[in-house]
């Protein structure tokens, strides 16, 4: 009885998931659009343009949220990644970076967001490091320029 109580239940309440869109990303700000490869934020294109196939929020700190953008390679590279500064004025971000390699990410919450990305056929391994109070990335300590 009680299995065709379940089944039952199941048939004519069906569970239903929602997968998350891996093209957007809900901020506190609005969603972001990686879905058409050019950043779109309130439903606009934002400017200056800014490419990236994947969105992911990491971060949120004071008045701004922090999305990881990855736009996806051509024929010798996966992909090359973009940090983006969400705030309720717009979305800006800073050059691309990476090795092509999937990095893991890190947050130091109102502090940094650090990237470890392994080898990757010739390239070494590097470490990518937003700083989130002054918005400088650096690679390996360098500046990123």
């Amino acid at each position: 009885m009680k299995n065709l109580f379940f089944l039952s239940a199941l048939i004519f309440c069906p569970l239903t998931v929602q997968a998350e869109d891996i093209h957007q990303a809900t901020t506190r700000f609005g969603v972001v659009d990686g879905s058409t490869s050019i950043i779109k934020f309130r439903g606009k294109v934002v400017s200056p343009e800014i490419d990236g196939n994947f969105v992911e929020k990491i971060a949120e700190s004071g008045n701004a949220d922090y999305l990881l953008l990855t736009q996806e390679g051509g024929r010798y590279c996966d992909a090359m990644y973009l940090i983006a500064k969400v705030t309720s004025k717009g979305v800006t971000s800073q050059k691309e970076f990476g090795n092509c390699a999937e990095p893991k990410t890190h947050v130091i919450p109102n502090k940094s967001i650090v990237l470890d990305f392994p080898r990757y056929q010739k390239d070494q391994e590097i470490t990518v490091v937003y700083d989130i109070p002054t918005g400088t990335l650096t690679q390996n300590g360098k500046p990123i320029k």
